[in-house]
């Protein structure tokens, strides 16, 4: 029992000795570990929800459609990304007319941006038949039209409202977005809930429009909220809207949009190129053993969501000697994470595997090591990117991801052939291997105020 006090007590110490930003730093990322697990959870209950609701060729169709959406996402160019380092930056220097300015004109081009992409894509599905574009059966689907439009509809509204997780992002109060999400995924387990208990017509239309829809309610909800009662100075207006703040929101917007897409690209072709070369087998067998053994970067990204904004204030107003601090903070957390972690994973991987998936699963003694290797690399390079991120000197990084999507598809076709499985992970390892040399260097120049030519873009 003293023991429990004791330990109590020394958190509270640390806590205390923290400074101001640190503090906001932390409790964001204890709160957004708390609810980002409690949506995990919330995302787990809808499955079998969904299920049965819908049937399982209508479950098909939706998995599909919500595909589209998650490519659609990455249409707003960066400019959120943009708003959220730039706002940052005016909030820093206490500078709230600007902040002010860049978050109307940020809302301006969004809505500019998501009206054109909802004409463009109409008139682009009218040209084309989308029962085949998705394969789906007219006579079990009859309202794909209609399912399409509801989607898109939401996708590109939610552009435009979900441009206030920026704006909280620069506040320093991530944690708000992960309370949002919570609230509207328990909306949308109990929305579904509720129509699996009736016996209503058009069920896959219905739950398409809560799947959809539930997001952007909550989303306008917490803005009206927090433009209107909470941070005034911020509520985007017309008068607000200057055009010499687009070109600076767009270059780096488009940066990190393009630094996006090189992500995408880099981790989503994996499973791709183990179709084709040793087919669908494989791929099940690599992304279970690459959502389990990856565990350590699920936890780091949590953590490293709040440091991004601490960062941002930190720069601007100069503090070299606080983000020297939490870099070594960071790496010294990020060590004994991957000796805890790793000795969970390395000594009892079995035994949890057999749990979690309700039956015996076999990991390659290659695929298993590179997947350990691969994760440290990358809880590493995640710390020094999201450094350079929130300084937003992208122009090195954004080299680093073009040529890493032009290198990685040649490489793991060979080392596939070579090590099978293994080949993909490997294949990034020597990628990461190139990419945290160069990027820790950069992290070196900028805690030292050295940077100079590509470094400084």
């Amino acid at each position: 029992m003293l023991g429990k006090y004791k330990s109590l007590i020394s958190f509270n110490s640390f806590f205390e000795r923290q400074d101001t930003r640190s503090k906001v730093m932390y409790a964001n990322a204890l709160a957004s570990i708390f609810f980002r697990i409690a949506n995990i959870v919330i995302s787990f209950l809808l499955i079998p929800i969904l299920i049965k609701v819908l049937n399982s060729y209508e479950y098909g169709t939706w998995l599909t459609i919500a595909s589209l959406v998650s490519w659609i996402n990455y249409f707003d160019i960066g400019l959120g990304s943009g708003l959220k380092n730039k706002l940052g930056e005016s909030l820093a220097k206490n500078n709230k007319i600007l902040g002010r300015e860049y978050v109307s004109s940020s809302y301006f081009l969004m809505c500019l941006i998501s009206t054109f992409l909802f004409l463009f894509l109409v008139f682009l599905s009218g040209l084309f038949d989308i029962y085949s574009v998705f394969n789906i059966d007219v006579n079990k689907i009859p309202n794909l039209h209609i399912l399409f439009i509801i989607v898109l509809s939401s996708t590109l509204i939610n552009f435009t409202t979900k441009l206030l997780d920026n704006v909280l992002f620069a506040l320093q109060k991530t944690a708000i977005n992960n309370v949002k999400l919570a609230i509207s995924q328990v909306t949308i387990l109990l929305y579904l809930y509720i129509i699996s208990l009736s016996n209503v017509d058009n069920v896959l239309i219905f739950a398409t429009l809560g799947l959809t829809f539930i997001p952007v309610f909550f989303n306008i909800i917490f803005s009206i909220y927090f433009y209107f009662f909470k941070y005034e100075y911020l509520s985007p207006n017309f008068k607000s809207i200057k055009v010499k703040h687009f070109k600076s929101l767009f270059s780096l917007g488009i940066n990190f949009f393009l630094i996006q897409i090189g992500v995408l690209v880099m981790f989503q072709t994996q499973s791709l190129i183990l179709v084709k070369v040793l087919g669908p087998e494989s791929v099940t067998s690599y992304n279970i053993s690459y959502k389990f053994y990856t565990v350590l970067y699920m936890l780091l990204t949590i953590i490293m969501v709040p440091f991004w904004s601490g960062v941002l204030e930190a720069y601007n107003k100069e503090d070299f000697r606080w983000l020297k601090n939490k870099i070594k903070q960071l790496l010294k957390l990020n060590i004994i994470l991957i000796v805890i972690i790793n000795f969970v994973l390395i000594y009892f991987d079995k035994f949890i595997l057999e749990f979690w998936l309700g039956q015996k699963f076999t990991v390659d003694f290659e695929l298993k090591y590179s997947l350990i290797v691969y994760t440290i690399l990358l809880s590493f390079l995640t710390i020094a990117m999201n450094l350079i991120n929130g300084v937003g000197k992208l122009k090195v990084q954004l080299i680093l991801y073009m040529g890493a999507v032009v290198l990685n598809i040649p490489l793991s076709y060979y080392l596939i052939i070579k090590y099978n499985i293994s080949g993909v992970v490997i294949s990034s390892i020597l990628i990461f291997i190139i990419m945290n040399i160069v990027l820790w260097r950069q992290v070196y120049l900028i805690l030292n105020k050295n940077t100079y030519g590509l470094w400084n873009k």
